[in-house]
This record gives C-alpha cells, sequence and structure tokens, in this order.
C-alpha cells in the first residue's frame, strides 16, 4: 500500500541554510509497505517521517495525521513576513509538520530559528498539541546539550515555535561526508547527549526520537539535541493527558528501541539510551546496527537479532566498546544502563584506561566506581550479621570491664574543622557513603581535585561525677556501640573555591545530613555553570552561607557564546543564602539577559544579608532578572497527596539590598507565588515584578509583601502582560508597611498589556494593595492600561483616589513628594549606586517620611541593618571605616 510521510525529519531545524536542503528536509515520497496483518504503520528512515500511526486513526481523520505541505506555497508565503516580534529572514527546509525558517527576534537583536506549523495541519487538533508540546518538553529543559526554546506563539493563525539558532551540521551529514567518525569523537558526542538525557530524565522528560539527524554539531564542537516533537512526561499516565494513543508507533526505525516499537507510552530513558546506542553505532560504522531489510524486518531484528560486531567493519575499534555498546542496547532495558548516569561512569572509566581525553562533558560527578561487586560486597549479606553480633559481644564485654576500671566509654571523635561532623574512621578520615542510585549524581563542570577536608577531633562533654556504674545495686545504663550513637544532625562543609562549591553542593545531594556550605574565602568568585540545588522533598533544606570574618561575591558573566543563563537553579528544596553578595554582569545588549537564581517548582529562596548587583547596558529590551520562575514549570498538584504536600514556590528576602539594570522577578508563565521582602533597599532600572500570562485561569495569587522596603524601581512596581496565546492573568495582592516607593516620572507604579480589552484588564481589583504607613513618591501616574501597546488608557496620579477607593487599605493617602538628601536623577548607573544614595533629606519641611524627632526615616529600609554592596564594604575597609559606621 502507499501512504504519505507524516512528519519529515527536519534534520537542520535550527541550522544555518547555506548549503543545500538535505533529502531529508524534503517532503518525502511514498513508501510501498509489505502485506501484513499488524496494524498499518507509517514507517519511515530516517530521511522521513518520525510517526508511526495505525490504520484506525488514520481512517478516522481521513488520513495521516499530519498532512504532507506544499513547502514552495510555505516558503513563498512566510519569508520576509513578521510573526509576532520575529522576522522570517530565510527559509532553511520543510518537512510534513511545518517549515523552519532562520528569524531575527527584534526585540533582543538575535538570529533565531522559527518552526512554523503549516495551515494544512493547524486543523488537526493532535497535530497542534503535538506541535506545541514541542515547545513546552523543550522549555522544562535547560541544559547546554539541548538546543533551547525561547518563544511559542500563534499570529495570523499560524503557530511557531522560537529556538536557539546553532551553526553547525547534523551527525548524519557529517558520517555522510566524512565517513565513521574517529572514536573519541564519537564518544564525546555520545558522552554530551548522555548528559543532555540525565537533564531531561530527572525532570521527567523521555524524547523518544535520539538519532543522528537529530544531533546537531557547531564549530565548537558542542552536541545539541533537537527535534523534540515526540517528547513526553514520564508520569503521564492518562490517555488524555499523552499524545500517544494504543497503536500508534512513535520513533525512527533504524534507531527505536523494542519496547518503543511495540508501545510507545512504555518508552522511559532506557528507551532513549537504546536509541543513543544504535546511534554511537551509526558513528563509529556510518550505518545503523541493522541497515538492511523492511520496516517490518528492521522491528524485528530491533527485537531479538545482534547487529554486526562493529570491529569486522574497522579494525581500530577497542574492546571495550563493545561493552558499552552492549549495555546501551541490550533487547531487555532491564539488562541496560538504568541511567544516562550509569552510562556515563562506565564511559569515563574505559576512556581514562584507554588514555582517551574528551574534549567535551564530563561535567558530571560520579561518586562511586563502577565494578563488578568485591568478595566482601558478595557474602556481607551473611557476614554483617556474624559481626553484629561480635561487636555487641564486645562491648558488653567492655561495658562490664569498666564496672572494675571505672572507665567510660572513650569520647567519640568529629571531624569539625571542615564542616563534616560525622564518626570517625580508625584513620580518622570521614567515611564516603556508597552511591545509591542516579538520583545522587549532580551534574557539575569539570574543575580540580576533590577537596580532602582535614579531620580534627571534638571533644565530649566530661563525664558526670556521678557514675551509676559504680554502684553495683543501681539499674545499668543502656550502652550502644558507636556507630549506633545518635550523631549530631547538622553538618557543615566549608569551602575555599568555586571548583570546591561544586564540590560541596554535589556531597549534600549525596549525604541528606548535610545542610550547610559555609565559603571561607574573600572577594569574586566566578561561576561557570549553574548550581544545581534540589532535594527528594520540598521540606528539605540547604543553607549556603559566609563564614564568619569572610565576604564571597559569587558572580556570573554572560555573553554571547555563555553556555548558562543562570547561576543557581532551585528545586524541590528550601535554599537559604546568608551574608552573600551576588553579581550578575553582561554587556552585549543582543544576548539573552538570563539571570541568577532559577526557581523551578517546589523550590523556595531566602536570603539574609545578601546584596544583589546586576550590570547590564541601559538599553536592553529585555532586561535580565535577580529570580526567574521558567515557563511550562508552574505546574499545579494532581493528586489529593500532593496537594497536601504541595508548597507554592517563595522568595523571602531579610535585610537584603538589589541594585542595578535588572527587574527583581520573572514569571515566565503566570503561576502562584508568595514574595515577601523584609527590609531592604531596591535600586534599579526595571520592575520589582514582571508576569506574562497563564492558558488557564486561576483564582491563586501572586502574594507579594514589603514591609521596610524603600523602593526606587525605575519601571514600576508591577508590570503584568497577557496575549492571545497567554490570556489569563494571575491577580496581584500587594500589602506595604512602612515602605517608600519611587518610579520614574514617565511611567507608572503599575503597566498592564493586553491585546484588546477585557474585562479582566479594567477590573481595578485585579491589583488590590493594602497596608499602612506608606509614602508614594507621586510625580506620575499609579496605573497604565496599554491595548496593542497602541492604544492607552491612563489613570493619572490626580485620579488616585478612584484607584485607592476600589482596593483594599492603604488608599494612598500620602502622596506627597519625597525630598531626598541627594539627587537621584544625577546618580551613576544603578549598578554602581550605594546605600546612602537614597537617605532622606534630613533638613527639608515636609519631607513627611523623615520625623526629626527620632532623627531618622520612619519609612523605608532601616539602613543600619543593610550589608553594603562590595564596592561600598570595600571602600570602608581601605579607609580604615567600620561598616557598620557608614550612613
Amino acid at each position: 500500500m502507499d501512504s504519505k510521510s507524516s512528519d519529515a525529519n527536519l534534520s537542520q531545524d535550527l541550522t544555518s541554510s547555506s548549503t543545500p536542503v538535505p533529502s531529508e528536509m524534503k517532503p518525502s515520497t511514498a513508501r510501498e509497505m509489505p502485506s501484513t496483518t499488524a496494524p498499518e504503520m507509517l514507517m519511515m528512515t530516517e530521511e522521513q517521517a518520525t510517526v508511526i500511526s495505525a490504520r484506525d486513526r488514520a481512517e478516522r481523520n481521513g488520513g495521516s495525521t499530519i498532512r504532507p505541505i506544499n513547502s514552495a506555497w510555505l516558503r513563498n508565503d512566510l519569508v520576509g513576513q513578521t510573526l509576532g516580534h520575529f522576522e522570517l529572514r530565510e527559509f532553511i527546509g520543510a518537512g510534513g509538520m511545518g517549515a523552519v525558517f532562520r528569524g531575527f527576534d527584534t526585540l533582543l537583536g538575535r538570529e533565531v530559528a522559527i518552526k512554523v506549523l503549516s495551515r494544512e495541519n493547524n486543523g488537526s487538533e493532535e497535530t497542534v498539541r503535538r506541535f506545541r508540546n514541542e515547545a513546552q518538553s523543550a522549555a522544562r529543559l535547560d541544559h547546554p546539550n539541548i538546543a533551547r526554546v525561547y518563544f511559542v506563539g500563534t499570529d495570523n493563525d499560524w503557530n511557531y515555535i522560537v529556538f536557539e539558532y546553532i551553526e553547525g551540521h547534523n551527525i548524519r551529514d557529517l558520517v555522510d561526508r566524512d565517513g565513521p567518525l574517529p572514536v573519541e569523537q564519537a564518544l564525546d558526542y555520545a558522552l554530551q547527549i548522555a548528559e543532555a538525557l540525565h537533564h531531561a530524565s530527572q525532570r521527567d522528560i523521555v524524547h523518544r526520537d535520539i538519532k543522528p539527524s537529530n544531533i546537531l554539531i557547531n564549530s565548537a564542537g558542542t552536541a545539541k539535541l533537537v527535534d523534540m516533537g515526540l517528547a513526553r512526561l514520564h508520569q503521564v499516565d492518562d490517555e488524555d493527558g499523552d499524545l500517544t494513543a494504543s497503536g500508534v508507533t512513535l520513533g525512527t526505525f533504524d534507531y527505536i528501541s523494542p519496547e518503543q516499537a511495540r508501545d510507545p507510552r512504555l518508552a522511559d530513558v532506557r528507551s532513549d539510551l537504546y536509541s543513543l546506542g544504535c546511534t554511537l553505532y551509526y558513528m563509529l560504522t556510518g550505518r545503523p546496527p541493522f541497515p538492511e531489510g523492511t520496516v517490518l524486518q528492521k522491528l524485528l531484528s530491533h527485537s531479538s537479532d545482534e547487529p554486526l560486531d562493529p570491529r569486522e567493519l574497522r579494525d581500530d575499534l577497542p574492546d571495550e566498546i563493545m561493552v558499552l555498546l552492549g549495555g546501551l542496547t541490550a533487547k531487555n532495558p532491564q539488562d541496560r544502563y538504568q541511567t544516562p548516569a550509569e552510562f556515563i561512569a562506565e564511559m569515563l572509566l574505559f576512556c581514562e584506561d584507554l588514555g582517551m581525553r574528551l574534549q567535551h562533558g564530563g561535567g558530571m560527578t560520579i561518586a562511586a566506581d563502577v565494578q563488578p561487586p568485591t568478595i566482601v560486597e558478595r557474602h556481607f549479606p551473611w557476614v554483617a550479621p556474624i559481626l553484629a553480633f561480635v561487636a555487641i559481644f564486645f562491648v558488653m564485654d567492655a561495658v562490664w570491664s569498666a564496672r572494675s576500671s571505672n572507665n567510660l566509654l572513650p569520647p567519640l571523635s568529629f571531624q569539625d574543622q571542615s564542616g563534616y561532623r560525622t564518626a570517625s574512621s580508625p584513620n580518622g578520615a570521614a567515611a564516603v557513603a556508597p552511591l545509591r542510585n542516579d538520583r545522587e549524581i549532580a551534574a557539575i563542570p569539570d574543575r580540580p581535585d576533590p577537596m580532602s577536608p582535614s579531620p580534627s577531633p571534638m571533644t565530649s562533654p566530661p563525664p558526670s561525677e556521678a557514675n551509676p556504674l559504680e554502684d553495683p545495686l543501681s539499674p545499668l545504663p543502656m550502652i550502644m556501640p558507636p556507630a549506633a550513637v545518635d550523631m549530631p544532625n547538622v553538618k557543615v562543609v566549608s569551602v575555599a573555591s568555586a571548583a570546591q562549591i561544586y564540590d560541596a553542593v554535589t556531597k549534600a545531594k549525596l549525604d541528606p545530613r548535610i545542610d550547610t556550605i559555609e565559603l571561607r574565602f574573600n572577594g569574586p568568585v566566578k561561576i561557570d555553570s549553574p548550581l544545581l540545588l534540589e532535594g527528594d522533598a520540598e521540606t528539605e533544606k540547604i543553607t549556603m552561607r559566609a563564614a564568619i570574618g569572610f565576604a564571597p561575591e559569587l558572580t556570573l558573566s554572560i555573553h554571547a557564546m555563555s553556555m548558562y543563563r543562570n547561576m543557581i537553579r532551585v528545586g524541590r528544596v528550601q535554599a537559604l543564602f546568608e551574608g552573600l553578595a551576588f553579581r550578575l554582569e553582561t554587556t552585549d545588549a543582543s544576548v539573552d539577559p538570563g539571570c541568577l537564581f532559577l526557581l523551578e517548582t517546589g523550590g523556595s529562596i531566602k536570603t539574609t544579608r545578601c546584596t544583589f548587583t546586576v550590570a547590564a547596558p541601559a538599553n536592553m529590551a529585555v532586561l535580565p532578572a535577580v529570580f526567574r520562575r521558567p515557563l511550562a514549570i508552574a505546574m499545579t498538584p494532581a493528586t489529593s497527596t500532593e496537594v497536601m504536600m504541595y508548597r507554592p514556590p517563595s522568595i523571602t528576602l531579610v535585610d537584603t539590598t538589589i541594585r542595578g539594570e535588572t527587574d527583581v522577578v520573572h514569571i515566565d508563565q503566570a503561576s502562584q507565588l508568595k514574595f515577601d521582602w523584609q527590609n531592604g533597599l531596591l535600586a534599579i532600572s526595571g520592575v520589582l515584578l514582571d508576569s506574562q500570562g497563564s492558558t488557564k485561569a486561576s483564582t491563586d495569587l501572586i502574594d507579594v509583601r514589603l514591609n521596610r522596603v524603600t523602593a526606587a524601581a525605575a519601571k514600576g512596581l508591577f508590570r503584568l502582560e497577557s496575549s492571545t496565546e497567554f490570556p489569563e492573568q494571575r491577580d496581584v495582592e500587594a500589602t506595604l508597611t512602612d515602605c517608600i516607593v519611587r518610579w520614574s516620572p514617565s511611567e507608572a507604579m503599575v503597566l498592564q498589556y493586553d491585546r484588546a480589552p477585557s474585562a479582566k484588564l479594567t477590573d481595578l481589583n485585579s491589583v488590590r494593595f493594602k497596608g499602612d504607613n506608606n509614602f508614594y513618591d507621586l510625580t506620575s501616574s499609579l496605573r497604565q492600561i496599554f491595548w496593542e501597546k497602541k492604544t492607552r488608557l491612563e489613570i493619572e496620579a490626580l485620579n488616585a483616589e478612584k484607584w485607592g477607593a476600589a482596593v483594599e487599605g492603604d488608599k494612598f493617602a500620602k502622596r506627597d513628594p519625597i525630598t531626598w538628601a541627594k539627587s537621584l536623577e544625577s546618580l551613576p548607573p544603578y549598578s554602581q549606586r550605594l546605600l546612602s544614595d537614597y537617605r532622606l533629606d534630613a533638613e527639608a519641611e515636609g519631607n513627611y517620611a523623615y520625623d526629626k524627632k527620632v532623627g531618622g526615616e520612619i519609612a523605608g529600609a532601616d539602613f543600619a541593618k543593610l550589608p553594603k554592596f562590595p564596592a561600598d564594604a570595600a571602600a570602608a575597609s581601605s579607609a580604615g571605616t567600620s561598616t557598620s559606621e557608614l550612613p
């Protein structure tokens, strides 16, 4: 039978089109299928589609789910057009779902790749869902080996996704052009993709279409995994929530795992590892494991046959390659590597034994060697009880001996100076728990040798003068073996360099008893890749703090070639930061602005006596952020148990200062958030909180509480934006107490955007204020509403009472101008401003926020409790002035 292809693989989705479009970019032709009673399958070579459909679904929809398109018409219709704020400048290629264009982001001034769904496929609800699923799956991921998604939208009935633009070639084309890759190069690419799979699996994403043409290699040799069109959330198990129904097979048959061919809903990360193994086989030999035969024969071969030994195709392959390939491509998923981390660990060991040095990847720390069990490990289950019995015997013997010798058990020794508190081993070194599972492997970059803290004894309290063992008639106390004695609950690890920070984060993930990381260094330390702070439950805590007498500063620099756009990722853990300075720098106005903290679902952040500085070009269209809630991660709990345990993400700032060319909080998709700031200074060129819209309406609030905060935000406190794709916005409830608020005369305290007027937009109660003793430096409007960013409805300061009557409490009673000690208009850039720049004029008359009787401000920041910015503190130190003496 003849059938049209369902979705041509876009091998160069995100690449340059300087070369002719390869065959896989062209519309697929019909393929003769063998007669069979099995479900009719639209199978494909790697040049063809990635969807295999069952007969019943095709018949229901009148044919293939994904309809073929006229690429020439699509190219002529779209090149030169604008979708949203993206210009489509050059056609790259087309497939069954649509086309890919090289585009330009007019807001950020950068090249992007734009994938557009064809009009033929817009009528298929399943195709549109699959198309949006690609964006949502990619948005959950932020990894240097996965192509980033920047935006998803609809404009003039065109559905489109905006991706990172990658200059390079895919592996299929590289092998076609140059032949099989050198062993080290093939392993290098496999390692990078394995790390990408590890990152995806930690977020419950299964790719389901790993193959050579979906791996792009840029000019620096970095491998990028693309095309998330078939990816799915692994925990989705209801048919309505999954894009895959029974009888539909997804994948590319040269690289598909046996279980995925049977039912793609069964695919997990082990299926992706199988496809990676087939891809590695291709890189080493120039051919897939089963290159011959019909579609059905290839599927059967994947299930039952062994591929040709690659050593018969090239004689320079070491025997260890067969071990790696065997662990990846075992027919039974239970016989494969169970996680990408297991594969990475074994491959790195092999590379070390063979003297190979991979150029990329290797950013994961493997805490235990992967090797066969030793004799002790094999016999430990039956030996352990005997050893325990012997230990108890000797302990009891020691107890009875103590009655005559009047000696207690020797004091326990702890490792204290480095921060590790653990029972000492005979040689004084702390015992390291073996790796228990892949969850304990944290992604960290290459670094020097791990720190080896030296133990120091901690003496136990002196024994009591009344010794019950001296009285033969008194009951004996319960004597426990040394290993069973309760250990201190708090464990601290101290670090003295950036490399050691990564080690400490990894050790904290391996050992849940470690809950504090103490930084013992002064001055700036560069963070090259994100620190990943996450736990198994939202109740877990991890603290990162400055040691007494030290002033550490963590810095992140973002430029056009930066692989990472954030410093710290927080997920499913309560992350506490104390006495630290954070700094983000970017000098290129066209780059992705990035953020310092990425707050994922289940995470919370609290800072105490911390400073934040963001230095960025003043002309950036989109400013960086201190904190960011990313797109498609704002999920709600599904079960009653999850509802009981669910803790909405929160950000708490105590005695904290923020300055710079930045916004404070970016919410990519409107969702519940608690933001609480107790005493602080805000001096920024942006807004306190920027929230995009959401796809669903909700009663969840964005809850903002400010107490004793001097907030000088040039663009205002809130910017709320809705769009056609994300039309729903959350209500904002702001509770302010003893605050001073100021914004630019040309802006408003609350700014709202939408494409068209709506009841939600014009509802004055959608942003509610309440509080007491606040002072608003009113030189401009309180609230502005924009439609299409062209027609503006503005509520001026003179109409403040109208808005105040509609909100709770505050009513903006104190709206008199505030007299500052310095002229704010003549201050240096925001990233260079100091605490003393925001003191009030003590001599001015009618300066209601300053009380001469108490000799200071009665609202705004309590400057005596705030930490100084690093430059401010350094200047005070060099001048011999105590920071507490500064204003």
